[in-house]
């Protein structure tokens, strides 16, 4: 029974290594273990987590706080996607515009204060390494280019 407790939780760890394993690695700063190789496999190990709790069930005496913490284990990225939804706005989406005639950092950081003031665009991330900006709005992506190239004569903005 012990090694077959054992089992379940190592499958279900490892079927939620994507989410759990790297959340933990990063609370504690260590950098990315890769972990993300194991993701084509969740289905398989999601199954064998389910075979040894079935087996748990019917063969031996089951603790039913280890079989709720391997299924929520093994559910999880599943239960991060669905929280993720929740906190978004339907119909909204994300534009990637090419900045034309962005000087400096404090020019990406005018369009960005510019951007994030019309109650219409929800978030702005502006990067003047690469001259783009990605904005999330519910208009057409034309409303947004032409706000940019209102702000200052020198910028000019092209849909990626």
């Amino acid at each position: 029974m012990r090694t077959s407790s054992i089992l379940a939780s190592l499958a279900a760890l490892t079927s939620s290594s994507c989410c759990i394993i790297q959340l933990v690695l990063n609370y504690f700063s260590f950098s990315c273990a890769g972990f993300s190789i194991l993701t084509p496999y969740r289905p398989f190990l999601t199954c064998l987590t389910i075979l040894i709790l079935t087996y748990q069930l019917y063969h031996c005496r089951c603790r039913p706080l280890l079989v709720l913490l391997c299924l929520i284990l093994t559910l999880s990225p599943e239960i991060v996607r669905w929280m993720n939804r929740l906190g978004s706005e339907p119909n909204l989406e994300e534009y990637y515009i090419q900045l034309i005639g962005l000087g400096c950092e404090a020019c990406a950081n005018r369009i960005k204060r510019q951007l994030e003031s019309v109650d219409w665009i929800t978030h702005v991330r502006v990067y003047f390494n690469n001259a783009t900006a990605i904005v999330s709005t519910k208009q057409q992506p034309e409303s947004v280019i032409a706000l940019i190239e209102s702000i200052d004569s020198r910028y000019r903005a092209q849909l990626l």
